[in-house]
């Protein structure tokens, strides 16, 4: 089974619940998910799906920080492929703003996008697991390439 790291950063919970349903497809398609909640950088091979919510003014959770730092330290990832899941509210100015800039911090670092962002606004969004289940289905078939 091919491990995918699934990076979580999560305030209220919201994010941890979007990703434990993304865990429990890729599960159901063969897939092994690691869940990391503590922001270390994963040591497996593999892909990586990040899922992340913002807080506070455009923010990077606490939880998901020390993933982000290690990116912005100038790592060279150009065999790593990734995705990332961004949760927000866009009645906000930095909508999404935290998955936004580990996505950027990603291409920086010369990591390859498996998909677009997809950034779901809690706004409109009432079910945001059923929304990221969605998306994952849309590209999940490069997982096997």
């Amino acid at each position: 089974m091919q491990t995918i790291s699934l990076l979580v950063g999560s305030v209220t919970g919201t994010a941890r619940r979007v990703a434990q349903a993304l865990a429990a497809r890729l599960t159901e398609l063969g897939f092994s998910p690691l869940l990391i909640e503590d922001g270390r950088l994963p040591a497996e091979t593999g892909p990586w799906l990040i899922c992340t919510a913002t807080t506070g003014a455009g923010d990077i959770p606490d939880n998901i920080w020390p993933f982000y730092q290690h990116l912005t330290q100038g790592l060279y990832l150009p065999e790593q492929t990734f995705a990332v899941c961004a949760l927000g509210d866009s009645a906000y100015a930095n909508f999404a703003q935290a998955g936004r800039d580990i996505y950027s911090a990603l291409i920086d670092c010369a990591a390859k996008p498996l998909a677009d962002i997809v950034c779901i606004d809690a706004i409109y969004e009432t079910n945001p697991s059923a929304c990221a289940l969605e998306w994952l289905d849309s590209w999940v078939n490069k997982l096997h390439a």
